[in-house]
Parts: structure tokens; sequence; C-alpha cells
């Protein structure tokens, strides 16, 4: 049986349901270190990973190649289902692109979302709002649909990034990544938390849309 559906109009990712609504997929606390959640661990030379009180840090001391600490999970994130991911985090230094961050991938576009000390960045996208991330724990949310991203920062829109989620998933992958990804950049954070969830815009039909089932035998 296959079955043909109209095409859907893509809402912009601000359309997508509130946050609050949602059953999230995953949700990370440092109860545990993060291999020990069913995260990947991607783990280099002059690196390590440590709870302290009730954060985990993160710390990448080396900027040769392959030095690097970031944990990953695939999920089934979809340009035209949306997806959102959360994480909460202080960050105490952090010195090039990729050095401590969340990268979102929807098996079509991806972004990396890197945090500076006085600012955060949608580095490949060109995109950035400064802000000092270094003095507490912020929550930042990066929402995601069609080709369109938003970073909202504690509650408050930040980075307006409708049209611009362009940028080709490596090798079309479906991955949140956080923490170090960079081999050249050195930095250190601590996370609180981190959640996504990879289906937050509801499947409706086009007004006066027919549904046709065809069968074939």
């Amino acid at each position: 049986v296959l079955i043909a559906t109209a095409l859907m109009t893509l809402p912009p990712a601000a359309c997508a349901q509130a946050p609050g609504e949602m059953a999230w997929d995953a949700i990370y606390t440092p109860d545990a270190l993060p291999g020990e959640s069913g995260w990947g661990v991607s783990q280099g030379e002059n690196t390590s990973a440590e709870i302290v009180d009730g954060a985990l840090r993160i710390v990448d001391a080396g900027a040769e190649r392959m030095q690097l600490h970031c944990y990953s999970q695939r999920w089934g994130a979809r340009p035209e289902r949306g997806a959102i991911v959360r994480a909460t985090v202080k960050l105490v230094d952090c010195t090039d692109r990729s050095g401590m961050c969340v990268l979102v991938a929807d098996g079509v576009h991806e972004a990396a979302l890197t945090l500076y000390p006085d600012r955060i960045a949608l580095s490949n996208l060109d995109l950035e709002h400064a802000m000092d991330t270094t003095d507490d724990f912020h929550t930042y949310e990066i929402r995601i649909a069609g080709v369109s991203i938003e970073v909202w920062v504690d509650g408050t829109l930040a980075i307006d990034g409708w049209g611009r989620f362009t940028h080709p998933a490596h090798e079309g992958r479906r991955v949140v990544m956080f923490g170090s990804i960079s081999s050249a950049a050195t930095a250190e954070a601590y996370w609180r938390e981190v959640r996504y969830v990879a289906h937050t815009i509801p499947v409706e039909p086009l007004a006066g849309a027919q549904h046709v089932v065809i069968y074939r035998r």
C-alpha cells in the first residue's frame, strides 16, 4: 500500500510549538558522565570531563589534531518536522570557532552555535549576538525548521536566522553534539543540562487537499 499526501506548508522556526509543551526525546543532567548515559564520546588527549557541583565540566586544553572533547546522539530530526535543542551552560573560555558549542544536524542542514566569552555565534552562517557567557549559567535554545534557525537565550530571541539554515549536513548526518568539536581551539565550560526534541511541527495537510490512497497489487 502506497499513501500519497499533498505537500504541506512549513512554518518558520518560531511557529513551532512552545518548548514548555514538548515531550522531550532526551534530557541529559549530570548525574553521570554523558558516556554513561547513552551519549557517544569523542575524547582526545589533553582534554577532560568531570562532574563538579552538579554540572559537567568539560576542559579542552589541547590544540593539536584530534584534541577535542564532545558528546553526540543521533536523532530523527528532518527539515519538514522542526526540532529544538536546549542547553544550560556557563562558559569559562573559548578561543576559536566550535571550541565550546552545540551542533544540530537534520540530515540536510547543520549549524554549530559557538559560545565565546563576549558573544554567541552561528559561525558558518555569519550570525552572532553579543553577550557575556561567563557571568552565570544561561539557557541557549536552538530551534530549526526547514531552512530557518533561531537561537533563544534565557527565553529571549537572540539570533533570527530566517532562511539562513542552509549549510549542508556533513555526509547527511542527523545528530546533536555538544562540547568541544574543534582541534584547533581550547575551551572550558560547565554544562548543567542538555535536552532535545526532534519533531515540533504538527503534520497537517493544506486546506482542501485530498488524501489519496494508492493500492498496488
